[in-house]
């Protein structure tokens, strides 16, 4: 990388990853998601992957590797973009990971095609804004998820429901079972909660599907999406 951090290269599961303070760390427990996706991958239609809020690239591409498929990633942040595809490039995955810079909101989301993916992975920023001081590493804008920490998921739940297919499955981090709870609460519209997987009370995966209602039109929000 040129302008800016000093590459950090890291070991997570199968690939070696680089990225710098302007992303965030990639964080161990989050081989959960990739893990589960790849169980996942192997029951559904071949397809390419779609990964929200991708920072340095890790999740997703570790699915990529495990089970052959292309693979969409998608972040707000440039310097995020750069690094998933100097990362991807770094595997032997260059010629199979697409990496798109996007501020997404629930209105305007980039064009990769309603109900285009039968998997599709997110790590949003979930921490509610008074607790980002916690956490004084990371990049605010990977971590910061408004005042209860759901301003962010809301908007990624919405692109997910556009963006899965009718068959398909999403794995969505959260802050733990709780705050699906409260997310569940606050109408989670074209998609339901089909299980979920736990690291702790703060760090857990959700499975969701298209529910019966995925019809419905997902409502507005304002906050972009970021890795």
């Amino acid at each position: 990388m040129s302008d800016g951090g000093d590459l950090i290269l890291a070991t997570f599961g199968p690939l070696r990853v680089g990225y710098d303070e302007r992303v965030l760390e990639p964080r161990l427990w989050t081989l959960l998601q990739a893990d589960w996706a790849v169980e996942q991958a192997a029951h559904l239609a071949r397809g390419p992957v779609l990964e929200l809020c991708c920072g340095a690239g890790q999740i997703g591409q570790v699915v990529a590797l495990r089970t052959g498929r292309d693979l969409v990633q998608v972040d707000a942040s440039a310097v995020a973009c750069r690094h998933a595809r100097a990362n991807a490039r770094r595997n032997g995955l260059a010629e199979r990971v697409a990496v798109r810079r996007a501020e997404i909101t629930a209105a305007d989301r980039p064009d990769l095609g309603r109900h285009a993916f039968q998997l599709v992975l997110a790590d949003p920023p979930y921490v509610p804004t008074a607790d980002c001081d916690a956490f004084p590493d990371d990049p605010l804008l990977a971590i910061d998820g408004g005042p209860e920490g759901l301003d962010v998921v809301e908007v990624v739940a919405a692109s997910i429901a556009h963006h899965l297919a009718p068959d398909g499955v999403a794995l969505l981090q959260v802050r733990g079972p709780a705050q699906v709870d409260a997310l569940e609460a606050r109408d989670l519209v074209g998609l339901e909660v089909a299980d979920i997987r736990s690291h702790d009370a703060e760090r857990a995966v959700a499975l969701l599907r298209p529910s019966p209602d995925a019809g419905r039109s997902a409502p507005g929000a304002g906050q972009h999406l970021a890795g």
